[in-house]
């Protein structure tokens, strides 16, 4: 793909944010993955400029987040989800993968079957990196083992049924929905200023507007995504699970009304044998708590995963 091939927004007199990329192909495949995932919401920031080792887009002026805020979050991420992707590890509309998720390369290869593209596109390619860098210590083969169970239960439901995949932005960590409003220039003055010529929610939302930001967007399962807010101690979580579920409602989980938090948790101090089944799993249904697999295999050091404050006793690490 050429600089060209890529849509680009017509940002008159607008600010900015400009990001520098080492990897061949990463700058396009973020824009194809913002652009497939903006066609959804206009809270996905805009594409800008890109080319071989830079992309610009829409600059953002941080601002607290706000309960009303987050809420709208939910409302977008779940408008984004539900507009689909052709199969699971679809590449966003344009691109032929693969994409990227911080500097690893991630593959993006079409595939019907959930259980199938998540434990090999997923898990297991990272985990079997970071054993082979010796940075992962699993003498028991936990994460295989979970992988083994994932692949061999039966997947068809309302949320994850064969062939029925989301339009997931695939690398949500708190850092990747930031809070705030776009920032314009006065072409008169030349002074920077919150554009509220286009308010997409912000003024009912306090001033302030989520966005989202720096993507790996794929053809997934939805609760990958709030899994990973969870696990990355988003604020106002809570409110974005309850403007998510306005759109898009979860099944029940066993009396729990937002499961996402203890099931990514959960590995940090895993039970030496995996669940015999994969029918449950800390109370929750194993589509959510599998979602921990990707995220702890994705990294290569415990002391990054410890200094998010998420826990002190990673087992696997």
């Amino acid at each position: 793909m050429t600089s060209h091939d890529v849509p680009l927004s017509d940002v008159a007199q607008g600010e900015v944010f400009t990001k520098h990329v080492d990897q061949p192909d990463s700058a396009y495949a973020e824009a194809a993955g913002l652009n497939w995932l903006g066609a959804a919401s206009p809270q996905v920031v805009k594409v800008v400029a890109v080319s071989d080792h830079t992309i610009s887009t829409t600059k953002i002026t941080p601002k607290r987040p706000t309960r009303a805020a987050a809420e709208a979050a939910g409302v977008e991420l779940a408008r984004i989800h539900l507009a689909g992707a052709p199969a699971f590890g679809s590449p966003p509309l344009g691109w032929p993968g693969p994409n990227f998720i911080g500097t690893q390369i991630q593959a993006c290869e079409p595939d019907p079957d959930w259980a199938r593209f998540y434990t090999t596109q997923r898990v297991l390619p990272f985990y079997r990196k970071a054993m082979d860098a010796g940075n992962i210590h699993d003498p028991e083969r936990i994460v295989e083992r979970a992988c083994e169970l994932i692949a061999a239960a039966t997947w068809e439901s309302a949320h994850v049924a064969p062939g029925v995949a989301g339009r997931i932005h695939g690398d949500l960590w708190s850092g990747n929905l930031l809070y705030g409003r776009p920032v314009s220039k006065n072409v008169l003055t030349e002074t920077v200023l919150d554009d509220a010529s286009t308010d997409n929610g912000g003024a009912a939302n306090g001033g302030v507007e989520p966005f989202f930001i720096d993507p790996a967007a794929h053809g997934g399962h939805p609760e990958t995504d709030l899994a990973m807010l969870a696990l990355f101690g988003t604020p106002f979580i809570e409110d974005v699970f309850e403007g998510y579920q306005s759109v898009r409602p979860w099944p029940t989980t066993g009396g729990t009304s937002s499961p996402f938090t203890s099931c990514t948790h959960s590995p940090c101090t895993p039970s030496p044998t995996p669940p015999a089944t994969a029918t449950s799993c800390c109370g929750a249904p194993p589509t959510w708590c599998s979602s921990w697999v990707s995220l702890a295999a994705s990294y290569r050091d415990c002391r990054h995963h410890v200094s998010c404050g998420i826990t002190g006793k990673c087992r696997l690490w």
